[in-house]
């Protein structure tokens, strides 16, 4: 049985309600991270907190929490059916696990408005005319 990996990359910043994820297999090139939840941001690392249970390098998401931006490296990650992780940030959030990921519940990423463009705003030249026609075919 071949492990997946959920490498969830969501960004945030002028995005409105988009979020893109990929299921790669483990003979892929792409980072799995290290399955070590240590290094990740509280409450996603070994403290857990309100809401997040903390087993090893396991991560169980039990009710409404929120994931700023960041990579977090988890061995198995599981949202559970009535959770939702709100996303916040300006930044991508990625999610590496070196075993399990199961989402069972909900990862909302909202983006608000984008900003009003502060450099110039003019449209460029067009594009050169297309060359002349064949010519008549011979004998």
């Amino acid at each position: 049985m071949k492990k997946f990996l959920l490498l969830l990359i969501i960004a945030i910043a002028g995005l409105t309600q988009t979020t893109f994820g990929q299921v790669v297999s483990t003979s892929s090139p792409f980072n799995y991270g290290t399955g070590l939840v240590a290094s990740n941001t509280a409450p996603f690392s070994t403290v857990g907190g309100t809401n997040i249970s903390v087993s090893g390098n396991d991560i169980t998401v039990t009710g409404n929490v929120t994931m700023a931006s960041g990579i977090y490296n988890f061995r198995n990650f599981t949202v559970d059916p009535t959770a939702v992780i709100t996303l916040s940030g300006t930044a991508p959030i990625i999610i590496r696990c070196t075993g399990t990921c199961t989402i069972n519940g909900t990862i909302r990423g909202v983006g608000g408005a984008g900003g009003n463009n502060t450099g110039n705003a003019t449209a460029g030249a067009g594009g050169a005319a297309g060359g002349g026609g064949g010519r008549a075919g011979g004998n």
